[in-house]
């Protein structure tokens, strides 16, 4: 049986059933099929009833944690269907009998490769005991408490993070606009198979654009602002609308590999946006 969801956690998700994103969906529905993606935010309650979410370290070599998620496999999918579909391909998520259920989607955020990715968040009522990671994309799955991205030290009531912080953070320059790096370090012990982000041990890693997309779920599950500097805006819709007018988000050309971009952001997205206007 599902634990009982804790006060709090019945507050946020009526927030994020209420939230509406104003254009989200336009433009993200505008672009070619090989410039959309969508992750999937997936809540859970614990034994406690406070919601958690669930995260995934990629079996690739860039070893990097992310979100469920990819490419729609047609025009007519929407960014919900893809997330779930991908979430169950990925870490065997059930869609049924008991289905999540959808909550809502933020604004886009742009990629490196140039993709608009739509965060859609889910709720599951009952989570399984046990999710089965596809191993050609997903080496571990875990999971964290969602309120813990807007604190800048470990929760109370969760294990510390020694000899890492639990949070770092720094401002970097990007298209001329100033954005906010956040790095958090969930303890690996007792939460999946013991490695980083980066294929070491004893923390995964969370940064990058799955992290300001957890920060920004947070925000607005729990209508308060992090502890930390962030960056005010949410998503990068802004930017996307004056890349496509200047030709940038056309129709993605397959490499010589046979493949797309991936949704996920690399490990060179650090040195990638510090730099005003560098290539994707």
């Amino acid at each position: 049986m599902a634990p009982p969801l804790s006060p709090s956690s019945i507050q946020a998700l009526s927030r994020l059933r209420a939230y509406a994103s104003p254009g989200s969906i336009a433009l993200y529905s505008s672009l070619p099929v090989s410039r959309r993606a969508a992750v999937l935010i997936l809540l859970f309650a614990d034994q406690a009833g406070d919601l958690r979410v669930v995260l995934t370290l990629r079996a690739d070599t860039l070893r990097q944690v992310a979100l469920p998620g990819g490419k729609p496999t047609s025009a007519a999918e929407s960014a919900s269907t893809t997330a779930l579909r991908e979430a169950h391909e990925e870490i065997g998520l059930p869609l049924s009998p008991s289905p999540p259920e959808p909550l809502c989607h933020f604004p886009g955020h742009l990629s490196r490769s140039y993709l608009c990715v739509l965060p859609c968040l889910a709720f599951l009522p009952s989570p399984p005991a046990a999710y089965t990671p596809n191993p050609q994309e997903v080496s571990s799955i875990f999971s964290w408490p969602l309120r813990a991205f807007l604190s800048k030290s470990p929760l109370p009531d969760t294990p510390d993070t020694p000899p890492w912080k639990w949070y770092e953070g720094s401002w970097i320059q990007w298209y001329g606009e100033e954005w906010r790096m956040h790095h958090f370090y969930v303890p690996a012990a007792g939460n999946g198979d013991g490695v980083d982000g980066k294929g070491g041990g004893g923390y995964y890693k969370v940064w990058g654009m799955t992290a300001r997309i957890l920060v920004d779920a947070a925000r607005v599950a729990y209508a308060r602002e992090p502890e930390f500097e962030h960056s005010q805006k949410f998503g990068d819709e802004t930017l996307m609308e004056k890349l496509v007018r200047e030709g940038k988000m056309g129709e993605m050309v397959r490499s010589s590999l046979g493949g797309d971009a991936e949704v996920k952001e690399g490990e060179d997205e650090e040195e990638h946006r510090s730099s005003a206007g560098a290539k994707i």
